[in-house]
């Protein structure tokens, strides 16, 4: 799926609750709704990869393919997965460093700005 707005995310998680009658959508839903409406993501844009939301800082995928970016889902009913990927060519090889959080709703927005913060620090880098 192409680049999307908030609107378009939030969207498309309520119809997956209505459509797959998933226990655990409504909840991550309204993650996802505290955070597209209370932080600050100038500049990101939102794609969709089947139930996982992704975000990066280009808006077309030949820009994002292999640069930082944070993928959000919600493999329980009660928690969220953040996950961190930075991409690094070392010649002739190629790294994935990966960092992963899954935390309870109460604690996923702290755990959010964390890897958000390295994140943005990650796209200073790559300037």
């Amino acid at each position: 799926m192409g680049a999307m707005s908030k609107s378009d995310v939030l969207n498309f998680y309520g119809s997956l609750d209505v459509r797959h009658g998933g226990e655990r959508f409504p909840a991550f839903r309204s993650f996802l709704e505290q955070l597209l409406n209370n932080r600050s993501l100038d500049g990101c844009t939102f794609f969709t990869s089947h139930w996982t939301l992704c975000i990066v800082r280009f808006p077309t995928y030949s820009e994002w393919r292999f640069k930082p970016q944070l993928s959000l889902d919600c493999p329980f009913p009660d928690s969220v997965r953040i996950q961190l990927q930075i991409y690094k060519t070392i010649t002739p090889a190629f790294r994935i460093t990966t960092e992963e959080s899954n935390a309870p709703y109460s604690l996923a927005l702290d755990e959010f700005d964390q890897l958000y913060a390295q994140f943005l620090d990650a796209h200073r880098q790559l300037q």
